[in-house]
């Protein structure tokens, strides 16, 4: 086999850890069932209980599967929902702990590991001051943001500074689609939309299925739609 003679990076590789998702799955199991359902940490079985050690690993054993896979090299993204679901304050304290921690990897690996910030957008302007502290000093080569936060997004005005900064520092800002509020797929918090069961456990059951084979579903179904 002739040798490659280019890099291969993998981009939206997922990092996450314990005291991060331990909070976010206290909102997800507060949430109706549809929007629960939906959400790849609503419940046991989730992503995390399938995921999570190798999630958290930013060493040894992340570059082992990445030499294992033929990666050269990862741009790293704190997992969704990040920390948008969380507490203003709680979620500002977890945003620039997972930023230290993805510096520190990226430091030690270099050739390696890089990332972008994760940020809480529920404070702006707090959000912006992460933002420059994480490409300035730590390194880091812009920012993630996971949907919406709290239904809202970022075209609403008052996030402007985060945009703003953005574009100050010459960062980009990664928009990962997490999913849809409750609100835009007609979720009324005290519903009961959705509440078999069955249909439950089958939309979760969703989010444990690797990318590549939720692709050849969604072939599949197209092709079965096109010959009805």
């Amino acid at each position: 086999m002739a040798e490659r003679t280019y890099k291969r990076i993998a981009v939206e590789e997922g990092f996450n850890f314990p005291e991060i998702m331990s909070e976010a799955v206290k909102v997800a199991a507060q949430q109706p069932p549809l929007v629960k359902a939906l959400n790849p940490f609503g419940g046991s079985g989730g992503l995390w209980d399938a995921l999570g050690s190798k999630l958290g690993d930013l060493g040894e054993g992340r570059i082992k599967q990445m030499d294992a896979d033929g990666i050269d090299m990862q741009l790293l993204l704190l997992s969704a929902p990040g920390v948008q679901s969380l507490e203003a304050g709680l979620a500002t304290e977890l945003a620039a702990m997972a930023n230290d921690r993805l510096a520190e990897a990226s430091h030690k690996h270099p050739d390696r590991l890089t990332g972008l910030a994760a940020l809480a957008p529920q404070n702006p302007d707090k959000a912006a001051q992460e933002l420059q502290r994480a490409v300035r000093t730590l390194g880091l080569k812009g920012a993630v943001i996971n949907s919406h936060t709290n239904g809202e997004y970022l075209d609403d005005k008052k996030y402007w500074p985060i945009l703003e900064c953005a574009a100050a520092l010459d960062v980009p800002v990664s928009f990962f689609f997490e999913g849809l509020s409750g609100k835009e797929i007609g979720v009324d918090a005290h519903g009961d939309i959705l509440t078999d069961k069955e249909a439950l456990e089958l939309v979760r059951a969703y989010y444990t299925i690797p990318e590549t084979q939720r692709r050849r579903l969604f072939d599949l179904a197209r092709v079965l739609s096109e010959a009805a």
